[in-house]
């Protein structure tokens, strides 16, 4: 049998195929369509749902991030609300605290403070046997008892009754004898807000308030200690500025003139004849290492050979 000759009954071969017209591909039709086939109307729709889903996932990611900074701020809303609460209670008790201790002692009305109408001093001793004076700045709020203590630590979380609070008290150095007669006399108090205790001393350093306020007044039991404002100073805690006791005149003047390097507002050149100065420190707001001193001086013991 030549090679070229198809055997009868056998299946037809790819070129008679092609011939009747039948190609393979339609010939195929009727079962499964192609990979092409597939792909083509599928690809549209498995694109559009993972963009969907990236689009999904995105909004979800931006929801999740929304509702963490809502929960954020809100969190920070009530700590801040719980703080401010907080700190006007405190203000508040520590106010009506001495309040009290005012109307004891008669200082309510400061301005009405004579001979003929002194400071309770046993009243007040009977509280605190370690008060050892009455600070008033005419026009403002400051208007507290001054105590020493065994140190300059007990005071700072002590009101004048001795109950514990971070407001504290307005307390003489410990070094500083009780009579207030060094020749620098030191005077503590915190920075409260609201104008409480010394927030009133920072304002010194506006010289348009140190003008309007050129007296500070200290009774003690044995006299009345009438000073004059002359400078404001902001220095770091650790600057050489509080000294007590000096060996000579000259280390007491050596000491007045490098206060000058401190000052903002006023004139330490004043300090040149003063015997008896003294010095109010506070720390400046949210900088517990920085301090605002207002320094003043008893005129009536001014030593004008020095």
């Amino acid at each position: 049998m030549p090679s070229h000759q198809k055997p009868e009954g056998g299946a037809p071969d790819q070129k008679e195929l092609k011939a009747s017209g039948e190609p393979a591909a339609k010939a195929a039709k009727g079962s499964s369509p192609d990979h092409k086939e597939l792909a083509v109307p599928s690809e549209p729709g498995v694109n559009d749902s993972a963009k969907g889903s990236n689009k999904h996932a995105g909004r979800g990611r931006r929801d999740v991030f929304s509702r963490v900074l809502l929960v954020a701020g809100l969190v920070l809303i009530v700590a801040a609300i719980g703080v401010a609460g907080y700190l006007f209670l405190r203000n508040h008790n520590v106010n009506t605290a001495y309040d009290q201790m005012a109307n004891i002692a008669g200082m309510d009305d400061p301005a009405m403070v004579s001979d003929e109408k002194p400071i309770d001093w046993d009243a007040l001793k009977a509280i605190n046997p370690n008060v050892v004076g009455w600070l008033y700045l005419p026009g403002t709020g400051l208007n507290y008892p001054i105590v020493q203590g065994p140190d300059n630590e007990f005071y700072l979380t002590h009101l004048f009754d001795g109950s514990s609070n971070s407001a504290g008290a307005i307390f003489l150095d410990y070094e500083n004898t009780p009579d207030l007669s060094d020749p620098v006399n030191f005077i503590y108090g915190h920075n409260m807000l609201g104008n409480y205790m010394f927030s009133e001393i920072t304002n010194f350093v506006d010289p348009s308030f140190m003008a309007a306020h050129p007296k500070i007044i200290i009774f003690t039991p044995d006299r009345t200690i009438t000073l004059d404002v002359i400078a404001a100073m902001r220095c770091k805690g650790t600057d050489p500025v509080r000294c007590i006791g000096f060996n000579t005149i000259q280390d007491f003047q050596t000491y007045k003139e490098s206060l000058d390097a401190y000052v903002v507002t006023g004139d330490t050149s004043v300090l040149n004849g003063a015997s008896n100065i003294f010095v109010f420190s506070t720390c400046k707001t949210f900088d517990m290492n920085s301090r605002i001193m207002m320094i003043a001086t008893d005129n009536s013991k001014n030593d004008s050979t020095s």
